[in-house]
């Protein structure tokens, strides 16, 4: 049996609105999204393109995001899976 892990929890542009704490979001895989005071990290996103079946509902649908590129910031080691993509 394959291990898996709960449920995905979809969320959109709230995630990078301005706020006045940190919040840390699992973005599957190795991927998280930090979103610190309005400054967001994405570090290793998958979020569309990837050519293997994941076992998880990729939480963030890029399409139709609003994001401040001034105030994203994205680390990934495969950017052709990222934002750029959308």
């Amino acid at each position: 049996m394959q291990a898996k892990a709960p449920e995905t929890k979809p969320f959109g542009n709230e995630a990078f609105a301005p706020s006045d704490r940190t919040v840390v979001r699992w973005l599957g895989n190795a991927g998280a999204l930090i979103n610190s005071r309005g400054t967001t990290i994405m570090i290793d996103p998958v979020l569309s393109g990837f050519d293997m079946p994941l076992l998880i509902k990729v939480p963030i649908v890029v399409k139709g995001l609003l994001i401040n590129p001034e105030r994203v910031v994205v680390l990934a080691s495969g950017e052709e899976y990222c934002l750029n993509n959308r």
